[in-house]
Formats: structure tokens, sequence, C-alpha cells
């Protein structure tokens, strides 16, 4: 009787999961703003997290700037992880495309 029974319920289980699979393994409408969105994500993370590695090793404790220096570094940091967030949208894109 157990045997019957398991079987049963497997046979409904991957029923269920036959109906399901297109949805979820299915490309998103949008994947280029997708993958757009996603690098800008990662490159202001990136920015973020070393402007707070910089504030903890009191990088901007030597004033090289009258003011702004924060901003100026903010910026600049920016600037050059552009690539960061093209080598993450590239990669999502053609991952998922």
């Amino acid at each position: 009787m157990d045997a019957i029974s398991e079987e049963g319920r497997h046979d409904r289980d991957d029923y269920g999961w036959r109906l399901l699979f297109p949805e979820v393994f299915r490309k998103p409408p949008h994947l280029a703003l997708l993958c757009s969105l996603v690098g800008t994500g990662a490159q202001l993370t990136l920015v973020a997290l070393v402007l707070l590695l910089m504030g903890c090793l009191d990088a901007f404790a030597f004033r090289l700037w009258d003011s702004g220096s924060l901003l100026m570094s903010a910026l600049g940091l920016y600037s050059i992880s552009s690539g960061f967030a093209g080598l993450v949208a590239g990669k999502l894109f053609t991952m998922l495309g």
C-alpha cells in the first residue's frame, strides 16, 4: 500500500513541476533594462563600499582639497567603476539571453 501511495504522490509532484517549469525559467520581457539596472546597482554598491573603506582608513583626513574631498572621491570612483557595471551587466545579459 505504501508503495502505491508514494508513486501517486510522486506523479502529482512531477505534474505540478511540469506546469510550473515554463514560468520559472522564462526569459524576462525587458532583459536589457533589467541588466542595465543590475549593473548600475552593482556600480553604486561598489562605490559605497570603497568610500566606506576609505572613510574607515581615514583617507579623507589629509584634506588634499579644501572642501568636497568626499564628493570628488565619489565622483571619481563612480566614473572609474563604470567598467565594473558593464562587466556585471554584460555577464547577466549573456547568462539570461
